[in-house]
């Protein structure tokens, strides 16, 4: 008797464990349990060459992670590891990174989007008096505010205008000369220039 209700009982917990396994499925796997993988980048460029940082959060250690870049691989994350870095081609606007499990028995997936800091300012070699100029920003943080300043050689004129970096890493300014000259033309962003400068001549 005793014999046949440790069967029971044993049949009992295999049970339990199966359907504690199948109940949470979806996030069984997570690690922590109930936290999904997530995953960020970001990048620098230095003497021309752009390196991106991948990271890892809330991975489980058991299992290895392929990663891919606007859907070109990038490189696989062993079990245990949440950082790669390596160079990338310098491209301008919104980036994405994606991020899955290869190894496990629930398959998790991550992604993030991205933009190489990699300021460049455009804008128009002439213009008349009284055009509204448009001058464009790409390379970018998103959320930040870039102002625009065109300087008059020999002083005499400033003109500048603001905007708010869109998600792509991208902005645009417009700025309506009142007097004619030589104009040099930048870009800051909290008081620090970025990107190279503009001449623009005005007649």
């Amino acid at each position: 008797m005793t014999r046949m209700l440790s069967r029971k009982a044993a049949a009992v917990g295999v049970a339990a464990l199966v359907a504690v396994g199948g109940g949470v499925a979806g996030v069984a796997y997570a690690y922590p349990s109930g936290v999904p993988l997530t995953v960020s980048a970001s990048a620098s460029t230095a003497n021309g060459q752009t390196v991106l940082t991948v990271s890892l959060g809330n991975a489980d250690p058991r299992c290895a992670t392929e990663i891919t870049v606007n859907g070109n691989y990038f490189g696989t994350l062993t079990g245990g590891q949440t950082t790669l870095s390596a160079p990338i081609p310098n491209t301008s606007g919104r980036n994405r990174v994606r991020a899955r499990t290869i190894d496990c028995d629930l398959k998790e997936r991550a992604r993030s989007e991205f933009v190489i800091p990699n300021a460049q300012l455009s804008g128009p070699g002439t213009a008349a008096v009284k055009d509204r100029v448009e001058y464009s920003l790409t390379g970018l943080e998103p959320g930040t505010t870039v102002t625009v300043t065109a300087v008059r050689s020999g002083g005499g004129a400033t003109y500048s205008d603001t905007d708010v970096v869109d998600r792509r890493g991208e902005a645009e300014v417009r700025i309506r000369y009142k007097v004619s000259g030589t104009y040099a033309v930048s870009a800051s962003v909290n008081g620090s220039v970025v990107g190279s400068s503009v001449t623009t001549v005005v007649s």
